[in-house]
C-alpha cells in the first residue's frame, strides 16, 4: 500500500495541484454560472463515457489481475481492451454526436447548447479510450506507468483547456471540457502500445471470449456508474432550474473539492488494493488481513485531511475560487464528514468485486443513489443547497453498513480493535469539528481544526513510521520525534 500511495498518490497530488490551479482560473474567468455550466457539460461527457464503455475499464483490471500467471491468457486479453477501446470509443462519441440535439434540451433545457454538446462526442470518444487502455498497466500493477498516464495527460489537457477559457471565455467551454480526456487518451495510447503483450496477434476467437468475459462483468459496472453519474446529473439539473446555474456552479464547486483532495487516496487504493485483493481471492488466500489494513490506513491517512478541510473550508474556498464561492464552504463543513465512510467502505467495496459477488455491489450502488437522490430532492427547497451535503454523509453511513454486513456474511470478516478504536476516534474528531465549525465562531472552529489535525497527524505519521519500508528513513525519524513531544505537550497541557 505504502508503494501505491508513493508512486498513484503523488501522481493524484500532481493532478490536485493541477485542477486547483485549473478550477481558480476557471472561477475567475467563467463565475459560478459558468463553472455550473462547465459542470453540466463534464457529468454529461461523464455519463455518455460511461454508457459507451460498458464496464470495460473496471472488468478489464479484474481479467488482466487474474490472468497475471497466464501469459497466454494476459496477451489475449490485452489484445481484447485495446480492440475495444478503439470500437467503444468510436461508437460511443458517435452516438454523442447525432444525438446531439435531444441531450441539449433534455439536459440542458435549451437546444443553444446543442453544438456545445455535439463537441461532446470527442471527449466522450476518448474517455472510453482512456479508462479502458488505463486498465492495462492498472491490472498488470505497472503503477509506474499508470501515474505517467494520468499526470501528463492532465497536464496536457489543462494547459490546453485553460489557454481556451483565457482566449474564449464562455463560449469556449465545451471545447475546454474535452482536453482532459483527450490528453489522457493520448498519453494511454501511446504507453499501451509500448507493451509487448498487447500488440501480439491471438485468434479473433479468443479475443472474443476475453471480450465476452469482461462485458458480463463489466455489465454490473456499467449499470453501477450509470446509476452514479446519472444521478449526480439529476442532482446537478434538479439544482439549475430550481435554483438557478449559480447555486449550481456552488454545489459543483464542493463536489469537486471533496472529490479532489481525498482522490489521491482513493486512486492509490483502486490501483494497488483492488488488483492485489482480487489476485487473494483467485488464489484462495484469506482477504481479511489484506482488507483490515487497507481500511486501517485509508483512515488514518484521511483524517487530518478530511478535518483540515472541514475546519478551514472557507479559506480554502476563497484561496482556489472566490468571494462569490462562499455558499460551498457550508456544504463542505457537512459532506466531507461522509468522505471518511467512504474511505471506509472502499476496500470492501471492491472485495465484494473480488469475491464475483457482483450482484450485492451493486444493490449497495443502487441504495446509495436513491438514498442520496430521494434526500437532495425532497429536501432541496426547505433546506437549500446545504442539503446536498446532508445526503451525501446520510447516504454513505447506509452504504457503509449495508457493505459491511454484506462482506461479512461471505468471508466472515470481523474489523480488530485498532480498527474499531481508529475509525471511531477519527470519525468522532471530525463530527466535534464540524459541529463547531457550523455553530461556533470561525477562530474556534480553526483552533479545534487545528488540535485535532495534530493528533491524527501525530498518529498517522506513527503509522506510516511503523511500516518497515520507511521505519529506516531519517526524514521519518526526524518527523516521529516532533509528532511524540508535539503530543505529549498536548496531553500534558491538559
Amino acid at each position: 500500500m505504502i508503494r501505491s500511495v508513493r508512486i498513484v498518490g503523488s501522481a493524484a497530488i500532481v493532478n490536485i495541484v493541477l485542477g486547483i490551479i485549473r478550477l481558480k482560473i476557471f472561477a475567475i474567468l467563467l463565475g459560478p454560472a459558468g463553472v455550473g455550466l462547465a459542470g453540466l457539460y463534464t457529468n454529461l461527457m461523464a455519463l455518455s463515457s460511461t454508457v459507451s464503455g460498458l464496464g470495460m475499464g473496471s472488468s478489464g483490471v479484474r481479467q488482466v489481475a487474474r490472468s497475471n500467471n497466464d501469459e497466454l491468457r494476459r496477451s489475449v486479453v490485452l489484445k481484447a481492451l485495446w480492440l475495444s477501446g478503439l470500437g467503444l470509443g468510436v461508437l460511443g462519441g458517435g452516438t454523442t454526436y447525432f444525438l446531439r440535439e435531444a441531450l441539449a434540451e433534455y439536459v440542458m433545457g435549451d437546444l443553444q447548447y446543442a453544438a456545445g454538446v455535439g463537441w461532446l462526442g470527442l471527449g466522450v470518444a476518448a474517455s472510453v479510450a482512456g479508462i479502458i487502455f488505463s486498465a492495462i498497466p492498472q491490472g498488470l500493477q505497472r503503477l509506474g506507468d499508470f501515474a505517467r498516464i494520468n499526470v501528463v495527460g492532465n497536464s496536457l489537457g489543462s494547459v490546453v483547456a485553460v489557454g481556451i477559457i483565457w482566449q474564449f471565455g464562455a463560449s469556449g467551454i465545451p471545447y475546454a471540457v474535452i482536453c482532459l480526456p483527450i490528453g489522457v487518451a493520448a498519453v494511454a495510447a501511446v504507453t499501451v502500445s509500448r507493451l509487448e503483450s498487447s500488440r501480439k496477434s491471438r485468434s479473433d476467437e479468443s479475443i472474443r471470449s476475453a471480450f465476452a468475459e469482461m462485458l458480463r462483468f463489466g455489465g454490473v459496472m456499467l449499470f453501477t456508474s450509470i446509476l452514479t453519474v446519472g444521478t449526480m446529473m439529476a442532482v446537478r439539473s434538479a439544482i439549475a432550474q430550481r435554483m438557478g446555474l449559480d447555486v449550481a456552479g456552488y454545489f459543483h464547486a464542493a463536489w469537486l473539492m471533496s472529490a479532489t483532495y481525498i482522490s489521491f487516496l482513493l486512486s492509490s487504493m483502486a490501483a494497488d488494493f483492488y488488483p492485489r485483493i482480487t489476485a487473494a481471492v483467485a488464489n484462495g488466500a484469506d482477504p481479511g488481513p489484506i482488507i483490515q489494513d487497507q481500511m486501517h490506513f485509508g483512515i488514518v491517512l484521511a483524517g487530518p485531511l478530511v478535518v483540515g478541510i472541514i475546519a478551514f473550508a472557507g479559506p480554502i474556498i476563497l484561496l482556489l475560487y472566490s468571494t462569490e464561492f462562499h455558499s460551498a464552504a457550508m456544504i463542505l463543513h457537512v459532506q466531507v464528514l461522509g468522505d471518511l465512510l467512504k474511505v471506509l467502505s472502499f476496500p470492501l467495496g471492491f472485495t465484494l468485486l473480488a469475491l464475483g459477488e457482483s450482484w450485492k455491489y451493486m444493490t449497495v450502488q443502487l441504495v446509495w443513489n436513491l438514498l442520496y437522490f430521494g434526500i437532495v430532492l425532497s429536501g432541496l427547497e426547505q433546506f437549500g443547497v446545504v442539503i446536498v451535503g446532508v445526503a451525501y454523509l446520510a447516504s454513505y453511513a447506509v452504504s457503509l453498513t449495508l457493505t459491511f454486513f454484506m462482506v461479512r456474511g461471505s468471508i466472515d470478516f470481523r474489523p480488530g480493535c485498532k480498527l474499531k478504536l481508529t475509525a471511531a476516534a477519527t470519525v468522532g474528531l471530525a463530527t466535534v469539528v464540524s459541529m463547531l465549525a457550523l455553530i461556533a465562531s470561525a477562530i474556534v472552529g480553526y483552533v479545534a481544526g487545528a488540535v485535532a489535525i495534530a493528533l491524527l497527524g501525530a498518529y498517522a505519521l506513527h503509522v506510516v513510521s511503523s511500516i518497515p519500508e520507511v521505519a529506516t528513513r531519517r526524514h521519518i525519524r526526524r518527523l516521529m520525534q516532533i509528532a511524540k513531544a508535539l503530543r505529549s505537550k498536548i496531553l500534558n497541557d491538559k
